[in-house]
Parts: structure tokens; sequence; C-alpha cells
């Protein structure tokens, strides 16, 4: 009886030593990922800061500038400037906060942010222009029915892809649980066998 006690100690612990490896594993995969965000992060930040000095600069040649058609010209860039300065201030944000977001929400918000970028508007703006246009114009409806059903096809298809997915990790896991749970058995099993045949002898 003591035997298999230490046995079964025996195999907690190795159990405990392999979620250890698996810890440390994650861990050192985590370290890497923080490591290499923080790089793109400083990245940012160092091409905001320059982006910053350059419209500070465009600032003060503007005095200078006397031609009204090239003033305003100088002006737009600079406006244009400050609004990529806040694009990148969104991407920083983005970024820093990736690690700990999930699959969707960070797909979801890059999607965002370059809809931001090219347009200038988020992506509630623009579903919000649709609804309205598609209520209030029946002609516009009637173009934006079969974009509106391939993108319910498009999101249906990913939604059963996920489901497809996930049922394959849950299968997986269950087929990994029972194989492990069965050579516990077994190897108790044999280890029991083993110490009948030694009291029998």
């Amino acid at each position: 009886m003591l035997k298999r006690e230490e046995q079964i100690a025996d195999g907690e612990n190795e159990d405990r030593q392999e979620s250890g490896r698996v810890g440390r594993a994650q861990r050192m995969r985590e370290q890497a990922r923080q490591f290499s965000n923080e790089e793109t992060i400083t990245g940012l930040e160092q091409v905001f800061e320059a982006k910053l000095a350059a419209i500070r600069t465009y600032e003060q040649r503007l005095a200078a500038v006397t031609d009204p058609y090239a003033r305003r010209a100088v002006q737009q860039m600079i406006c244009q400037e400050r609004k990529e300065l806040l694009h990148l201030a969104e991407l920083t944000d983005l970024v820093e906060q990736s690690p700990e977001m999930n699959g969707l929400t960070r797909t979801r918000r890059r999607f965002n942010h370059q809809v931001k970028a090219c347009t200038g508007q988020d992506m509630k703006f623009w579903l919000g222009a649709a609804a309205v246009s598609a209520v209030l114009l029946p002609g516009v409806r009637e173009k934006l029915r079969p974009l509106a059903v391939k993108t319910v096809q498009g999101v249906m298809g990913l939604t059963e892809q996920a489901q497809g997915l996930f049922s394959g990790m849950r299968e997986d896991m269950e087929d990994l649980v029972s194989e492990a749970q069965f050579e516990r058995f077994t190897n108790v099993f044999e280890e029991g066998e083993a110490a009948v045949e030694v009291v029998k002898e």
C-alpha cells in the first residue's frame, strides 16, 4: 500500500513538473512578445516625436511665407500632419493594448484604425451612414442589398469556421484527457498486478 501511494505521488510530481515546463515556455513566449511589443512602441514614439518636431518647424517657417496660395498650402500640410500625428497616437495605443486583447478584438480595432486612417471617420460613422441611406433612399437600399447579403454570408462563414475550430480543439483536448486518464489507469492497474504477484510469491 505504501509503495502504491509513493507511485501516485511520483505521478503527481511528474504532472506538476510537466505543467511547470508548459508554464515556463508560456512565460518565455510572453516575455518575447512583450519585448517585441516594447520595441515597436519605442519606435512609434520616436516617429511621433519626429513628426511633432516637423509640425513645429512648419509652423515656425509659416510666418516667412508671404504668398497667400503657398501659405494655404503649407497650412493644409500642417493640418494633414496633425491628423497623421493623431492616427500615430491611436496606433501606438492599439499596439500597446494589443497583447491584452483577444484575436477578434485586435482584428476589429486594427480594421477600424485602417478605415479611420483612410477616410477620416471610424467604422461606426460609415455603418450609420449606410443604414440611413438604406432607409431613406430606396435606390440605395436595392444597391446595398447584395453587399449586405455578402456581408452576412461572410459573418456566417466566419462564425461556422470559428465553431469548427473550437469544436476541433475541444475534441482534441478531450482525446488528450482520455488518453492521459487511460494511461494513468493502466499504469496503476499494472502496478497493482505487480504488487499482487509480489505478495503471492
